[in-house]
């Protein structure tokens, strides 16, 4: 009996082992079923989300005509709603977001909304921001004046100071809208001090419009933030206006002027300007002239100024009159056989001929001398080398003066022979 009992125990315990161990086989495949059924759900579900982060926004049909100055690098974030075994196959290069720019025809600032291609399979749920913001214009490149405006300064009476900058323009970019705007750059030298001499200096310089009004943009590109100035220093001098001649047989005899204005304020260096005492309005040539009366109206630029000095003042018209007294005229007649008649031949062995004998020509001086002039105080000279061919030619004459008589009365006029060449 005990043996029996013994038996029937480890029956019942095996018995309940069993059970113990299928129950927890059911739990173990009842919950990996729930899991199972859970993963499925979620993989399958259309209404999974997954958001892609700074995906590019390309631009597309802008006119050619216009450029994005500001805003063209735009990013967005993109949420994607579908399976989740689908949207975990997408990256971010299989996203397309852009913006559609065809309708843009004038420069502004603009608003456009972001467009999104998304992958078969999957629908856009948010892209954010849904707007870029634009500055479009036309990009041009422009050539602007550069002008000095000089700071202040001390110097000596009649100095002063000529900004020249070693740009006279620079090339300026950006949007035509606002380059449109620009008159010129202003180089601003600042406080100079004590100046004496010349020299150089590195100065900043702004975008200002016809009004003196600066201009700031971050979208205008400029070259170089500073332009070097060469800073001439100048001495400016009031000085007489004169009438002088050619020759300078008239100064001093008789000559009287009136020039209108009688003075003008002439520019320079320093120590060149000290040497200058007079500027001469005119330089009349005596043997052109053969009245004794000459007026002339001439314009600044007529002025007869030694290098390296300039006017130093704005001028209208000079007028000019001059008065010769006491001067009057004399005809001289000379055989051109005359000892005081040198011909160079022609070229090429020709032979001349002369068609008069003898030449008269017209001189002038004072009353008080003019009867003692001879032909002894003139050559003649009579260049023929030129002609190489037989015939008629009219040639020049120049009429030279002695040493000796020089001063007290010249040749008036322009004078020609007329010669036969021939072999």
């Amino acid at each position: 009996m005990t043996k029996t009992k013994e038996k029937k125990s480890k029956s019942e315990k095996t018995n309940r082992n069993r059970r113990g161990y299928s129950f927890l086989g059911a739990l173990f495949s009842l919950f990996a079923a729930l899991v199972l059924w859970f993963y499925v759900q979620d993989a399958e579900s259309p209404d999974y989300r997954k958001t892609f982060h700074s995906v590019p926004v390309s631009m597309q049909s802008l006119s050619s005509s216009f450029s994005v100055i500001e805003g063209g690098e735009n990013t967005v974030d993109i949420t994607l709603v579908g399976k989740r075994s689908d949207l975990n196959k997408i990256k971010n290069s299989d996203l397309e977001a852009y913006l559609d720019l065809s309708s843009i025809n004038r420069p502004g600032n603009y608003q456009p909304e972001i467009s999104v291609l998304v992958p078969e399979g999957a629908e856009l749920f948010e892209c954010f921001p849904q707007k870029a913001t634009l500055f479009v214009d036309q990009t041009i490149s422009l050539s602007i004046p550069v002008r000095v405006e000089l700071g202040s300064y001390t110097a000596d009476a009649g100095i002063g100071i000529d900004a020249v900058p070693a740009l006279s323009a620079i090339l300026v970019k950006g949007p035509k809208t606002i380059l449109e705007q620009i008159s010129y750059a202003k180089v601003s030298t600042g406080d100079l001090g004590q100046v004496t001499t010349g020299f150089e200096r590195n100065a900043p310089y702004e975008l200002c419009n016809s009004d003196g009004r600066v201009i700031n943009s971050r979208y205008v590109i400029m070259p170089e933030r500073n332009i070097r100035v060469q800073l001439e220093v100048y001495k400016t001098k009031e000085v007489p206006l004169t009438v002088k001649s050619k020759n300078g047989w008239w100064e001093g005899n008789g000559l009287s002027y009136n020039v209108s204005p009688k003075s003008v304020i002439i520019k320079g260096d320093p120590a060149l300007i000290d040497s200058v005492n007079s500027i001469p309005a005119l330089i009349l040539d005596e043997q052109s002239l053969d009245a004794n009366h000459y007026e002339a109206t001439l314009s600044p630029g007529q002025l007869v100024l030694p290098d390296g000095v300039e006017l130093g003042e704005t001028l209208g018209d000079i007028a000019v009159s001059m008065v010769l007294e006491d001067y009057t005229f004399r005809t001289l007649r000379m055989n051109l056989s005359h000892t005081h008649v040198a011909v160079t031949a022609p070229s090429g062995g020709l032979t001349y001929d002369f068609a008069d004998d003898y030449l008269e020509f017209k001189i002038r001086g004072g009353g008080n001398v003019l009867s003692a002039a001879t032909l002894n105080d003139f050559y003649l000279n009579i260049d023929l080398s030129y002609l190489d061919t037989v015939g008629k030619a009219e040639v020049p004459v120049q009429i030279v003066q002695t040493s000796a008589s020089e001063g007290k009365y010249y040749a008036v006029g322009n004078y020609t022979v007329e010669v036969e060449i021939t072999k």
